[in-house]
């Protein structure tokens, strides 16, 4: 049977002030949402609120953009847009309680209903291109990137729901997905990119294939080896890494250009309790995104120029995370 619609009405009441007038639509669409979560979705939801864990947010934001691209309705965008949006709601709902944590929430009752992955029976796991593409898109719309140095900040998850609050989620989602099919990886020496692919593949040994081709990786020192993870760990081995740091990117711009970007940068600054930190960028994200006279000061044509013209300077290839650390850590 399925839980009430948990938190319905304030549900309700966020929607008109985060770009939405059909109202009635939106539950709607959240409620037949429901139905192809096994009408379990209310009481995970209400699960992860009471465990103020984004991380969980993230993990059902991701099963879902899986589940709501193999369903078979003519009305799935619908249902995966008032997904969506409700997510939006319960991550702010928890930024309101001013603390969150890492703790881990059980999904396993949904992802049964879309497995993460098909094992043959010589035991090599197999990841189909729709797969690959939403872990990537989880991976960069989650990852905020700042600095306590005084220059421009980049925090995503901010970005996200300000495309959210403007209605403009497809936009937001395009940019992302574009960013995505340039992202390279190397057939021996030579570089191909994601937008292409069909299928990822890691053996039994954890060697691992895109389209029957082995793939190699660069280590931090810019050589080229054999991609080869933990069978354990599966794709979590396999990390987005930026060709110049996203650091020094940041720290190249010029405030003047950026004016959108500077003011954002300022009012997290402004709120932080002394140095900016991966949660307070995730807890502040939410809050200052939902706080109207801020919103009202950005200009979003402008913000999303710069939003695009950042992006245009970032380059991104598939590295092994133990290189990407070592690297990091330089």
């Amino acid at each position: 049977m399925s839980k009430n619609f948990f938190k319905k009405e304030e549900f309700i009441k966020f929607l008109p002030k985060n770009g939405v007038n059909s109202i009635d639509s939106y539950t709607n669409y959240v409620e037949n949402a429901d139905k192809y979560f096994r009408n379990r979705l209310f009481e995970i939801v209400e699960n992860i609120f009471n465990a103020k864990s984004l991380d969980a947010l993230d993990e059902l934001r991701e099963i879902g953009e899986e589940l709501f691209e193999i369903i078979e309705s003519v009305s799935k965008t619908h249902y995966r847009a008032g997904f969506m949006k409700y997510l939006d709601f319960i991550e702010k709902e928890i930024a309101l309680s001013r603390k969150i944590t890492h703790t881990s929430v059980p999904l396993e009752v949904i992802e049964e209903i879309n497995p993460k992955a098909e094992v043959d029976n010589i035991g090599s796991i197999h990841y189909n291109c729709g797969k690959v593409r939403n872990t990537l898109y989880n991976r960069l719309t989650t990852q905020s990137r700042y600095n306590n140095n005084d220059k421009i900040i980049f925090p995503i998850r901010f970005i996200r729901l300000v495309f959210s609050r403007k209605g403009k989620e497809e936009s937001f989602r395009n940019i992302i997905k574009k960013q995505i099919d340039d992202i390279i990886y190397f057939v021996g020496n030579s570089p191909k990119k994601i937008k292409d692919i069909k299928e990822l593949k890691i053996l039994k040994d954890g060697t691992v294939f895109i389209d029957q081709e082995k793939v190699n990786t660069k280590t931090d020192l810019g050589e080229l080896v054999e991609l080869k993870v933990n069978k354990k760990d599966n794709l979590r081995e396999i990390v987005i890494d930026h060709v110049q740091s996203i650091s020094s990117i940041l720290e190249s711009l010029d405030k003047e250009e950026y004016p959108q970007f500077t003011l954002i940068t300022n009012e997290f600054r402004k709120h932080a309790n002394g140095n900016l930190s991966d949660d307070q960028i995730s807890l502040l994200s939410s809050l200052i995104a939902n706080d109207d006279s801020f919103i009202n000061k950005i200009d979003f044509e402008e913000f999303k120029k710069e939003f695009e013209k950042i992006n245009a300077k970032v380059e991104l290839q598939l590295m092994h995370s133990t290189y990407n650390s070592r690297k990091g850590a330089k």
